[in-house]
């Protein structure tokens, strides 16, 4: 997900559609957390969000690197 981030243009729909799945697949298997940082991710990209914005850019980044930390603590 942090390479669709970094590319140019960024690509919403690969990571709202990346961060549902990772919602889904985390609630079939009870990571409840990693579900909840996954959602919240979705719900931050919707038509409206300017990904060239600097602070939708950071608070976006700021998702993945937890989201990204939780997945690693469950999966070393």
């Amino acid at each position: 997900m942090q390479d669709a981030l970094a590319a140019l243009p960024p690509d919403a729909y690969a990571l709202k559609s990346e961060a549902t799945a990772i919602a889904t697949q985390s609630e079939h298997l009870a990571l409840y957390g990693i579900m909840h940082l996954a959602k919240q991710l979705a719900a931050r990209i919707h038509p409206e969000t300017d990904l060239d914005s600097p602070e939708a850019r950071q608070a976006l980044e700021a998702l993945l690197a937890a989201l990204s930390e939780a997945i690693a603590a469950v999966n070393p």
